[in-house]
């Protein structure tokens, strides 16, 4: 178990210097300094599994659409920032980490959950190396609850104003959401997190990670009251890294 962790958010990316954020070269990246991955699965109109942050392709490759309502022959297409890098899909990510370091699988559902998750843990059920798995939606997390109780899952948190969808500012909102879908951990946003929120969380047993830490100021600011942080656009080795590998909890 690490005393502490230091999870690459998106990959170990940086989108001006042409490696772009959840690409298989940020990937590497991560995986040369043996750097936990966070990244972001959602799903295409036609039900392939891509690592994608943005319900829209247009910030990331100048398409205009929605990924929910493109077909993967055309998403395949697309580069992301002008580079060689495409999108990936889950397979391609999972071959290449091959459990080299540790993976924390962001969920993109905001609807209704088990069409999605059913065909995530189909991948993941013939995956070796460790993962853990979160969503900011609570419906995905009472799915893996009753359906993969086995797999380690974590509630996103934020403030209510960063988010839109009506399910998710509930939870922002609510008190108590944990005693339904009972998560192992938090990831609660660097703007929220409170000595006092992170004590109350670890008194029920959970881990807390903070996101997204991206210059000193925000790890100093969370580094005592958290169990890691979820970085970017910061070296690693200014927030106090050092290389080791092992588990994200």
């Amino acid at each position: 178990m690490h005393a502490y962790s230091y999870i690459a958010h998106r990959g170990l990316f940086d989108n001006e210097k042409g490696v772009p954020e959840n690409s298989l070269l940020a990937y590497k990246c991560a995986i040369e300094l043996g750097l936990p991955i966070e990244l972001d699965v959602r799903t295409t109109a036609d039900g392939k599994l891509l690592i994608f942050h943005d319900k829209s392709l247009k910030r990331m490759t100048g398409l205009d659409k929605k990924v929910f309502f493109t077909k993967y022959a055309e998403i395949k297409k697309l580069r992301l920032l002008d580079t060689d890098q495409r999108i990936p899909t889950l397979d391609q990510v999972l071959s290449l980490v091959d459990g080299r370091v540790p993976l924390l699988i962001e969920i993109k559902n905001s609807f209704i959950a088990g069409r999605v998750e059913t065909r995530i843990f189909e991948k993941l059920c013939n995956y070796e190396g460790q993962y853990i798995v979160e969503s900011f939606n609570p419906l995905v997390l009472f799915w893996m609850k009753r359906h993969v109780p086995e797999v380690v899952r974590g509630q996103l948190i934020a403030k209510a104003g960063k988010t839109k969808n009506p399910i998710e500012k509930l939870i922002m909102l609510m008190k108590g959401f944990y005693l339904f879908t009972k998560p192992q951990f938090i990831a609660c946003d660097v703007d929220r997190l409170t000595p006092r929120l992170s004590r109350s969380f670890k008194k029920r047993g959970m881990k807390v990670f903070c996101w997204t830490v991206k210059d000193f100021r925000d790890y100093l600011k969370t580094y005592r009251i958290s169990d890691g942080v979820i970085f970017d656009t910061v070296s690693p080795f200014e927030i106090g890294y050092e290389k080791t590998k092992g588990n994200v909890l």
